[in-house]
């Protein structure tokens, strides 16, 4: 610890004598210089008022992370980022690189290159594909990144697979991933993660390299693989600049870093040189590192005191440096304006395919995207079709078959064929509404679970340049229809036989569609619901049912009549997916004359046949001349009856004759006086009748 008692205020003239960390006598290559470097958080009063209702009192609206900071770096160095937890430290490299724009001020410099830099970023925790194995997980990035990198544009045509494989091996080979190139990611400890992480972005050797923490969760024998393997990027082919966070370094790994870059707990730079120098510079501010300590545990130390002489003097000193002595170079540009950016289209197509690939393996080998979801599919159609029965799709909801010669005991096995084409359209509906449900659920709640972890890796490698949006997203879609496909492929035919729907081929094949569409659209809905909680997977899954699922059911039209709604709604309900899918399918299933023109057309003389019976059982009877009608069925109701029975026959025979007359024989007059109402009539007082009235 830092005796205070033996420490004074440094002079001006210590501040004079401070050694100019400036001087290298390498040639560099280019070099990156922030000036006045400024960062500051900003709490909205939204974000201040969830926390007050967490008990979190006293939030600030503004919080500066960092203060008016100087440094630089060169290509070919490997600088240390060290300070206590919280100081800024991850912060500083991404506003410095730009990664972190809102809330910064100051200005960030380039001399020296005149081309995009390439500058690749490893987090401090890292996602991957964890069904792919290391090897497999390398040589997708290279393919990616060698294609996505400009120096390579004129002869990535040419490049062939073993080129891939050939940087692949390497890399697995300098960063000691031997052990575990064959296994699955999942399989992977902390460190080899790490390491893997790592190998995927210097597949290209970017410009500069931005690694937070890469030894932490490493063994002392890992970190100092990883470190020498950084060393030794800074010093072989192109030159670049590595710059870590690294928290509390051993000697051994901080004396291969070319510079410490130690920032205070407010957010000032205290020290900025070689790790060699650290116990003397430090000695001319009379802070002296005991013995056999360790130079870095000693400055984290002063960074983490509340000594808040010592951390001001070093601080001015550093500033005083920057805004005295510093020669900014000449023929600087600010670093926002070497980004590179992909734009070319064959790029862009060749990267659509190894994505491609890539989802379409990480997909299928993940026991809970593939497996469970194809067990439960098959399950749920067994259920659906025990629950519901396996003759719930016969009955077509068709009117009952009315003879002819209707008689009135008839009405109740009528009425009771009715209730029971009914009742079977009914449940028929609700198996309807939950095979949607089920398709629904099927793609929507996978989504929602796994969606998220794929955007965190997205944005990684978005950040870093692999591959643009579109190229992603599109990659995503196609490689989700065949596990669509699958799934549907085994469930609608499952269900759809065995509770022996409409066997139409052309109905089968529209419910399908259908189906697939309606999958579609809420796998489309979890991708947003993944998108924005891609942090919060709980967040996802709670949410995606409560917007995707209970809205547009509740707006269908199933529970509560659209018309019964109010305007606001009935509008509302023309945004619900869920609505039009349940009307497609009952269309399908029951639509587009599925009875046939025969059920109409018995139904046309069921209905002539019943009104026949009942004009006669009330005494009325319907003619042309209704005057003289009443008074016959006044005076004498039987008279009525047989009016209306020779009228039916007249109707009967100009239906089933054409209207031609003499097709009506003695047979045909038997089965009439037998079966039908005419039977309370004499055999010879019907005949009259008929030829009466020219139909015999």
């Amino acid at each position: 610890m830092i005796d205070i008692e033996k420490y004074s205020p440094v002079s001006g003239e210590t501040l004079a004598n401070m050694p100019d960390i400036s001087e290298k006598t390498d040639h560099n290559d280019f070099k990156i210089i922030w000036l006045n470097l400024s960062y500051t958080v900003t709490n909205s009063w939204l974000k201040r008022s969830f926390l007050r209702l967490q008990g979190v009192h006293q939030i600030p609206s503004k919080k500066m992370i960092l203060n008016e900071m100087n440094g630089e770096v060169r290509s070919g160095e490997m600088v240390a980022f060290l300070g206590p937890s919280g100081a800024g430290k991850s912060t500083l490299m991404e506003s410095v690189v730009g990664r972190r724009v809102t809330g910064r001020t100051g200005d960030v410099l380039v001399s020296g290159y005149h081309k995009n830099l390439k500058i690749a970023f490893v987090a401090q925790h890292n996602s991957f594909f964890v069904q792919l194995t290391v090897r497999e997980t390398i040589l997708f990035a290279s393919k990616l990144k060698i294609l996505a990198d400009n120096e390579t544009k004129k002869v990535r045509r040419n490049i062939s697979h073993s080129f891939c494989e050939e940087v692949t091996d390497q890399l697995i080979t300098d960063l000691g991933l031997n052990v575990c190139a064959n296994n699955r990611v999942a399989n992977c400890s902390g460190g080899q993660l790490k390491r893997l992480a790592i190998a995927q972005e210097v597949i290209t050797q970017p410009q500069v390299l931005l690694l937070d923490e890469p030894t932490s969760g490493l063994d002392s024998t890992s970190s100092l693989i990883v470190i020498h393997f950084l060393k030794n990027m800074t010093q072989q082919g192109p030159k670049i600049a590595v710059l870590a966070t690294i928290h509390q370094p051993s000697i051994k790994i901080l004396n291969l870093f070319d510079k410490v870059y130690c920032i205070a707990a407010n957010g000032d730079c205290i020290y900025e040189d070689h790790p060699i120098r650290i116990t003397e510079v430090l000695s001319n501010f009379n802070l002296s590192c005991p013995p056999q300590f360790n130079p870095a545990d000693f400055l984290m130390e002063i960074a983490s005191s509340e000594n808040k002489d010592a951390i001001a003097a070093l601080s001015l000193s550093h500033y005083l440096y920057y805004k005295n002595n510093y020669e900014l170079p000449q023929n600087v540009r600010q670093l926002s304006e070497m980004s590179g950016i992909i734009t070319e289209d064959i790029r862009s197509r060749t990267q659509f395919r190894f994505l491609f690939i890539r989802n379409i393996k990480a997909t299928f080998r993940d026991p809970f995207l593939f497996g469970v979801r194809f067990l439960s599919t098959i399950a749920t159609a067994i259920f659906l079709t025990d629950l519901f029965g396996m003759k719930i799709g016969v009955k077509g909801g068709c009117p009952p078959k009315f003879d002819a010669d209707f008689e009135p005991e008839q009405l109740d096995v009528i009425g009771d064929e009715i209730e029971d084409e009914l009742k079977a359209v009914y449940n028929n509906a609700g198996n309807i509404l939950f095979i949607i449900l089920f398709t629904m659920f099927n793609s929507l709640m996978p989504t929602c679970v796994s969606f998220p972890t794929e955007m965190v890796i997205f944005k990684a490698e978005k950040e870093n340049l692999w591959y643009n949006t579109l190229t992603f997203y599109l990659a995503k879609i196609a490689s989700e229809i065949p596990l669509q496909l699958t799934t549907l492929i085994i469930f609608h035919p499952l269900y759809y036989l065995l509770q022996h729907q409409n066997p139409e081929i052309w109905r089968f094949s529209v419910a399908f569609v259908v189906l697939l569409i309606h999958q579609m659209i809420a796998q489309s809905i979890g991708y947003i619901m993944g998108a924005v909680f891609m942090h919060n997977i709980p967040a996802a899954v709670f949410l995606g049912p409560s917007i995707a699922v209970i809205p547009p059911m509740l707006l269908s039209g199933t529970f509560v009549k659209i018309k019964s709604m109010s305007p606001l709604f009935q509008y509302m309900s023309c945004l619900s997916y869920v609505r039009f899918t349940i009307e497609a399918f009952l269309v399908i299933i029951y639509g587009f004359n599925r009875c046939g023109n025969e059920a109409s057309k018995k139904l046309l003389e069921g209905r002539d046949a019943f009104v026949v019976w009942f004009s006669a059982m009330l005494g009325v009877y319907n003619d042309d001349n209704p005057a003289d009608v009443q008074n016959v069925t006044e005076s004498n109701p039987s008279e009525a009856y047989r009016i209306s029975s020779l009228d039916y026959a007249k109707k009967t025979l100009d239906r089933e004759f054409d209207g031609n007359k003499g097709f009506v024989n003695e047979k045909m007059i038997e089965n009439w006086l037998r079966n039908s109402v005419f039977k309370y009539y004499p055999r010879d007082v019907f005949t009259i009748e008929l030829e009466a009235t020219n139909c015999l």
